[in-house]
Parts: structure tokens; sequence; C-alpha cells
């Protein structure tokens, strides 16, 4: 099966449009984890809920598993 020039240069315009679409999709995706990481590391670099879970968990008891290899 032999494509036509026309629809090959069709298919490369496709192609290389959708990876510019998803290049800069993924630069303004960056950008802004980006942003919101840098506000993060002023705060220890955990968000507000992920650092109080974090607390708290220093004060839950250890479980002991008596004959324990």
């Amino acid at each position: 099966m032999r494509y036509a020039p026309k629809t090959i240069l069709i298919q490369a315009v496709v192609i290389a449009a959708a990876m510019c679409v998803g290049a800069t999709a993924m630069h303004a995706w960056h950008m802004r984890d980006h942003t919101v990481e840098k506000a993060g590391l002023s705060t220890g670099s955990m968000t507000g809920l992920i650092r109080e879970l974090h607390n708290k968990a220093h004060h839950l008891p250890v479980q002991v598993i008596e004959d324990y290899l």
C-alpha cells in the first residue's frame, strides 16, 4: 500500500503539531509545579496536610511483633 506524498506530508504535520502541543503542555505543567515546589521549600518542602500527617505519625505507638526474624 503506497501513500501519496500529500498524505505523508499531512501525517507529518499532524504529528509535529501534536508534539509541539504536548511539549508546550509539559512545559506549562512543569513551570506550574516548579512554582508550587519553590513555595514548599521554604516550609520544609511538604504541603500543610502532608506535614500535619507526618508530625502526627511521630506520636503513634510502634507495633512490636514477637518472634519476628
